[in-house]
């Protein structure tokens, strides 16, 4: 396994960015991030958009909890796209 608790005692040689939950959490971040700009857009253009709020400021929150919890995400290398 290479979750975050398998990764307490990183030796030396390991990085401690380019690691397995970091990248899924970085996957999530993105998400979240684009989900939240499309609502956004969403939001100004129908006409029931502000029911969007609710679902807008849990995703905040979920991203908020995500950053505090994996703070080195946003700096995982994914190889192929973030070149």
């Amino acid at each position: 396994m290479n979750g975050l608790f398998d990764d307490d005692h990183l030796d030396v040689w390991q990085d401690e960015i380019q690691t397995d939950y970091n990248g899924s959490a970085k996957i999530a971040l993105i998400e979240i991030d684009r989900s939240l700009m499309a609502m956004e857009i969403l939001r100004k253009i129908i006409d029931e958009g502000e029911e969007l709020l609710p679902l807008m400021v849990r995703l905040q929150k979920i991203r908020t909890g995500l950053e505090r919890t994996f703070p080195l995400a946003r700096k995982f290398h994914r190889p192929g796209f973030d070149d």
